[in-house]
């Protein structure tokens, strides 16, 4: 269960990061932004070496891609 405090404590560099991304790629995907989000999530994880299994990734990983969706909704709401 360690991954799930990892979630926890990922969720406010995932926001900054969205934001970021938002910022530098305003005309691009959601897919793309998304993507660029989850590989610089990745890339902290490995620089880290919080975990030492690729299993635990993988956790953070299927907890991590719908917050991302979720939380996209509130920060960046679609124009009607």
């Amino acid at each position: 269960m360690a991954w799930i405090g990892i979630v926890i404590q990922l969720i406010p560099v995932v926001i900054s990061l969205m934001r970021i991304v938002e910022g530098l790629l305003g005309d691009g995907t959601g897919e793309q932004k998304k993507a660029y989000v989850m590989a610089a999530v990745k890339a902290l994880f490995d620089a880290a070496e919080a975990v030492h299994d690729s299993d635990m990734w993988n956790k953070v990983e299927s907890a991590i891609s719908p917050l991302i969706d979720f939380a996209c909704g509130f920060l960046f709401p679609k124009e009607k």
